[in-house]
């Protein structure tokens, strides 16, 4: 039987508007995709079957600032990230990933 976590703990942002040691940064020119594991939000021994994302707060503006987000499975316990800056501004969006393991 699987079931699904949530983490409100990713940040992305454009330039240097974050902090690289916990936040994920979002290129301009080409894309960066990030491989985190989901050890501590879900159990030892399940794999991940699927990952999403919504969008949890500084929406607003920041929208334009990024032309890619993805998040999909990176099993067994991982999910990647894969994000894209848009224009040259700062930004940072901080993201709610839902992850369904089992």
């Amino acid at each position: 039987m699987s079931s699904i976590y949530t983490s409100d703990n990713f940040v992305i942002y454009t330039n240097n508007n974050g902090d690289p040691s916990s936040e994920y940064y979002a290129p301009l020119n080409g894309q960066e995709t990030y491989t985190i594991p989901m050890t501590g939000l879900i159990p030892a021994g399940t794999t991940v079957t699927a990952a999403w994302y919504t969008l949890l707060d500084n929406i607003g503006n920041s929208m334009t600032g990024f032309s890619h987000i993805a998040v999909a499975p990176a099993p067994p316990n991982a999910i990647a990230l894969t994000v894209r800056a848009n224009n040259s501004q700062s930004f940072r969006m901080r993201l709610r990933v839902y992850v369904q393991a089992g």
